[in-house]
């Protein structure tokens, strides 16, 4: 989602079958085509199996085409997991590799 002020909120969800042993980074990259036009990382700290959800700001994304029925721009959303070592028996440790697609798209009070 795009804010007011040219930031898009990503949510991640993180599903583990168990819980690795140190912290995992999770980073967003909002790509057009092969172009970065922002990132940004965070370390979590995963305390129990099953779902988390990772909340991360990508800024300063400048500007962005915004999605219309008229001009149908997409961007990419990518984000990614990863830990710093696998606990030992553990591959993985039980962290899928997922890649989100996202659109920008015009908040409802702007462009009208």
């Amino acid at each position: 989602m795009l804010s007011t002020d040219r930031s898009v909120i990503v949510q991640a969800t993180i599903d583990t079958a168990t819980v690795p042993g140190d912290p995992v980074e999770i980073s967003s990259e909002l790509l057009d085509g092969s172009r970065r036009l922002a990132s940004t990382a965070q370390t979590v700290t995963l305390t129990a199996p099953g779902r988390s959800v990772a909340t991360l700001t990508l800024t300063s994304v400048g500007n962005v085409a915004l999605w219309s029925p008229a001009s149908p721009k997409l961007y990419l959303v990518r984000v990614t997991v990863r830990w710093t070592k696998a606990s030992a028996g553990l591959p993985h440790a039980g962290l899928p590799h997922r890649l989100a697609h996202g659109a920008v798209r015009q908040p409802a009070n702007e462009g009208s």
